[in-house]
């Protein structure tokens, strides 16, 4: 039972694809258009990563600006509490070390992720111009297959009216109008000879054999005076002998 469904399953799997590719030939705007319709939705899915790239890196750009306002403001304040950590005033000395030594760790922490953000952006950047470049190529790509099925499809109908003018030429034509027309002059052929018919019923038919009735007198008064002529001959030639007679006994 298995293999039956098995083989059944393989043959309307075949017979698909079959019918499939016999479509896909007879109308090649489909498949151009499916192919179409897929390096777009690849194209809008690369656009869209970009976009979160671009996105990712405008958020690092402003992170950079944030940090290096506050590393700006922290290094201002650490020149100040340098000068006051020399002051001759024990007290204002002490103080301008412990906050000098606050801001130097707030100083190096600001450089470390100004860095760290320097190094998010840069590689950032290096993707986003790689995928602009890949996008870039999908739009070529797209538009290349575009050109590809306006040139395809155009060919297409030419091709198709070539072959149905070269089958209309051979009298091999299966067009609706052209049959229609054949079976328009096939009926009025009928029509036409269906009255002559109703014609020569009338009295053509009789016409004609008046004709042969008068061809055939014509023909047995030729042949009336053919033979009197034949009969006067023979006359004629008896009579002569005749005469020819009595003279060659005069002579002996």
């Amino acid at each position: 039972m298995a293999n039956v469904v098995s083989r059944f399953w393989n043959f309307m799997t075949g017979w698909v694809r079959q019918e499939q590719r016999r479509l896909e030939a007879t109308k090649p705007e489909v498949v151009y258009e499916q192919a179409l319709r897929d390096q777009r939705k690849k194209y809008n899915q690369m656009e869209e990563a970009v976009s979160g790239l671009v996105f990712n890196r405008n958020r690092i750009d402003q992170d950079l600006a944030d940090s290096r306002g506050e590393l700006e403001e922290v290094q201002q304040m650490l020149t100040q509490a340098i000068g006051d950590a020399a002051s001759e005033d024990r007290a204002t000395s002490e103080e301008a070390i412990t906050i000098g030594t606050m801001l130097h760790e707030q100083e190096e922490t600001l450089l470390g992720r100004i860095d760290e953000l320097t190094e998010s952006r840069d590689a950032g950047n290096a993707q986003i111009e790689e995928y602009q470049g890949k996008l870039e190529e999908f739009q070529a790509r797209i538009k290349s297959l575009e050109d590809e099925k306006a040139n395809a499809t155009a060919q297409a109908r030419v091709d198709q009216e070539t072959i149905r003018l070269n089958r209309e030429l051979a009298g091999m034509s299966v067009d609706e109008d052209t049959e229609a027309l054949t079976d328009l002059r096939e009926k009025m052929g009928r029509l036409h000879a269906q009255a002559t018919m109703t014609s020569e019923m009338r009295g053509q038919s009789i016409e004609e054999r008046m004709k042969q009735y008068k061809l055939r007198a014509r023909s047995e008064s030729s042949r009336s005076g053919f033979l009197e002529r034949v009969e006067a001959a023979k006359s004629i030639g008896s009579g002569g002998d005749q005469q020819s007679l009595p003279s060659g006994e005069n002579e002996s």
